[in-house]
């Protein structure tokens, strides 16, 4: 069965160079000379995305050992199995793709091989890096899931985007709380956790309202060792060289319907969630995929007014059970063209963007176990019927 979705059209860019000055602060890197690309609508896309679904993970019924109870992150092994994390727990569940085998990993504890709060779990290759917030580690596993090395986590109010840069290095998306950091979106660390530089310094304050972008950031690793910044709440992708912390390229998209803002929101009628990006990964053709969320048509259908009695942080409204205030949509850029190479609406569950071309869509069944659906997404030049075209 292949997904039919409507392609939603896009256009094409123009390139602009702008030069940067920066003052050079040891271990925190401003912006350097950079290459800024706009794009811009494109009525006729030369590409169409295509949808084949794959497996359907799902409890069947059956209840803890061997289902997970919430779904906190995931990511998929160069082998193709799933590693799925559940939310604010200890344990990882491991299933194969193509086979449908099962593991747990993990336990809850403090030594090795023991979690307390598994926040991220990133793929490299066969190993998996698993980063636990409460006992403040990284774990890197082998592909047999052996302890293969462990490093301290420094204190970071944590953010949305984590990249691993091979077996060592990672990049967090967070705030660290001192004079020097304190402004920046981006933290390259070290092997054994160790700060190295901080970059992408925060236009108009970190966290304060009305400082546009807000702080979340999304990343992926690039095919050259940089690191793509998705912004969460503009739709500005940033190309960063970790080692330097040097700002090589942005991709910007200038479309009414994602006005950059600076990631508040409140539960109200009167306005809708604001646009979000929800996911950004680089294929094998250095392009990039990149997810976004945007309110639905009638999403103030999906509020209801709190019951009366609800404490009052629960607010005056909240949403319906199963009802989706949002629609998804998955854009794909070429860096090198500067062009949006196709664009279509997608599930609205789908919220995991992988490596591959790859997606998982979240829900929910009756009983309130999570289902994942698996997605594989392929390209075709807009026109090509069947057998050929494809990208």
């Amino acid at each position: 069965m292949i997904l039919h979705v409507g392609i939603v059209a896009m256009r094409i860019n123009v390139p602009v160079l702008v030069s940067v000055i920066a003052t050079p602060v040891p271990g925190v890197a401003l912006d350097a000379v950079q290459e800024e690309t706009v794009l811009r609508a494109d009525p006729s896309p030369p590409y169409e995305i295509e949808f084949a679904p794959g497996p359907v993970f799902t409890s069947d019924g059956l209840d803890d050992p061997y289902w997970v109870s919430d779904v906190g992150d995931l990511d998929l092994l160069s082998d193709g199995r799933l590693a799925i994390a559940e939310f604010f727990s200890d344990r990882i569940l491991v299933t194969s793709i193509m086979e449908g085998e099962t593991q747990w990993v993990g336990r809850r504890g403090e030594g090795p091989g023991e979690y307390r709060y598994i926040r991220w779990v990133r793929a490299d290759g066969d190993r998996l890096h698993v980063f636990d917030l409460i006992n403040m580690r990284r774990t890197v596993l082998t592909a047999g899931f052996e302890v293969e090395h462990t490093n301290p986590l420094q204190f970071v109010d944590f953010g949305l985007g984590l990249a691993t840069l091979g077996d060592s290095a990672y990049v967090m998306n967070g705030v660290i709380p001192s004079p020097e950091r304190v402004g920046y979106a981006l933290h390259l660390f070290d092997g054994e956790g160790k700060v190295v530089r901080s970059f992408d310094e925060m236009r108009g304050g970190y966290g304060l309202a009305g400082a546009v972008p807000g702080p979340h950031r999304s990343l992926a690793v690039s095919r050259d060792g940089g690191v793509w910044s998705a912004s969460v709440s503009e739709y500005r992708i940033d190309l960063w060289d970790p080692g330097t912390g040097d700002r090589r390229r942005s991709l910007v998209r200038e479309v009414d319907w994602f006005p950059a803002h600076d990631g508040r929101w409140s539960l109200t009628p009167d306005q809708p969630r604001p646009p979000r990006i929800g996911g950004v990964k680089e294929d094998e053709e250095g392009w990039l995929w990149v997810l976004i969320h945007v309110a639905s048509e009638h999403w103030e259908e999906c509020l209801e007014a709190t019951p009366p009695g609800a404490p009052a942080e629960v607010g005056e409204y909240r949403w319906r059970e199963d009802c989706r205030g949002h629609d998804s949509r998955l854009e794909v850029l070429d860096p090198e063209t500067g062009r949006v190479m196709a664009a279509r609406t997608v599930p609205r569950s789908i919220v995991f963007v992988l490596a591959g071309r790859n997606m998982v869509s979240l829900e929910y069944d009756a009983p309130g176990f999570p289902v994942l659906q698996f997605w594989h997404a392929e390209l075709r030049a807009t026109g090509t019927t069947g057998g050929g075209g494809q990208c």
